[in-house]
Parts: structure tokens; C-alpha cells; sequence
């Protein structure tokens, strides 16, 4: 199937999957365990997200799995020049699921709205065609 076929990337450093997602809640601005990144930029991510109406089955999954895969919680990861932002978009993504025409692809909220909002109106497997599949999804 797909989902066997993909695999992480190399460059990719596992999420230790023993921290619970709760745990998020505690890191108060330091960078969290396993590779989960700065609270605040994931509390942002969150926040926009929920606000966008993105689907609430897929939020964790983003948060534990996608994201670190994607951008490693980095705001302006620079994996490549036509990916942007923790969601990794190709800029004409970003520029169709944007909050507002001055949404700037660097804040992590509005990073948050957009995945939320791709997620609500596109198909996810294949949005986030390697990372969305992280976690044994």
C-alpha cells in the first residue's frame, strides 16, 4: 500500500513517542522533550489551528508527528527554497489557505490557521505525502 511504501526521511530525527501529548502544556517557553520544539511556538500552532476549524481527530497527529517531520518546529526550517514555514508549503499553499493577505508565513498562528484550514479542505495523505504517514498513520 501507500502508507508502507513511505518512509521517513533521513534527515528526520524520531520523536521520542513516550512523552504524552499533555505534556506540551508544561514546557512554559523552553524548548520541550523529544524534539517537540519551543512551547510557545506550538501553543501559537494550536491556537490557530483550533481557530481555523482544522479537524480535531488530526491535531495531535500534527503536533506530535507532522510538524517535527516537516519543519522540526522550526518556523523557518530552510529545508529548501520553495518550502515554507512549519507546515513546509510550497508558497502557492500558502498563499491559497492563508488566513488573510497579510498572513505572515513565519508566524507560528498563522502557520497553525493554514495547516488547519488545508486540513479541513484537502485530502492530508497527500498534502503531507511522507510526514502525514509519521506515527503509523
Amino acid at each position: 500500500s501507500l502508507r508502507e511504501s513511505m518512509s521517513m526521511p533521513d534527515n528526520v530525527a524520531e520523536r521520542d513517542s513516550s512523552i504524552p501529548f499533555e505534556q506540551l502544556q508544561s514546557c512554559q517557553g523552553q524548548h520541550c522533550p523529544g524534539g517537540l520544539g519551543d512551547a510557545f511556538v506550538q501553543q501559537e500552532f494550536i491556537r490557530g489551528y483550533q481557530d481555523s476549524q482544522g479537524p480535531p481527530q488530526y491535531l495531535q497527529h500534527f503536533v506530535v508527528d507532522v510538524i517535527p517531520c516537516e519543519s522540526g518546529w522550526r518556523t523557518d526550517p530552510g529545508n529548501a527554497p520553495e518550502y515554507y514555514g512549519l507546515g513546509q508549503f510550497v508558497w502557492s499553499t500558502w498563499v491559497n489557505t492563508r488566513r488573510s493577505p497579510d498572513s505572515d508565513w513565519t508566524d507560528p498562528y498563522e502557520q497553525g490557521w493554514a495547516v488547519g484550514y488545508n486540513a479541513a479542505h484537502a485530502d492530508v495523505y497527500w498534502q503531507w505525502p511522507v510526514c502525514f504517514h509519521a506515527g503509523g498513520w
